[in-house]
């Protein structure tokens, strides 16, 4: 079974302390809107976490495998 908070927080700190790029320019780059990517962040209601399609962008722009993200694949050798 999927962990939406842990695929949440994985999101947050990829964007945050390995790529380094603000909530505003992540979601200018992925052509969402920033109030979007916070809910995903967050895990919120309706933010679209459950979207593989979605997820698997964001693991792109990431750098990191959608495993990674999904299960925490490599998470030592992730940073």
């Amino acid at each position: 079974m999927l962990d939406f908070d842990m695929i949440a927080s994985r999101i947050h700190d990829q964007r945050k302390y390995v790529k380094k790029v603000s909530q505003a320019k992540m979601a200018e780059d992925l052509y969402m809107y920033q109030p979007d990517l916070s809910n995903i962040e967050n895990n919120k209601r309706g933010s679209g976490i459950t979207d593989l399609a979605r997820l698997e962008i964001i693991a792109d722009y990431l750098g990191v495998p959608l495993s990674y993200l999904l299960f925490g694949d490599g998470e030592d050798e992730v940073d």
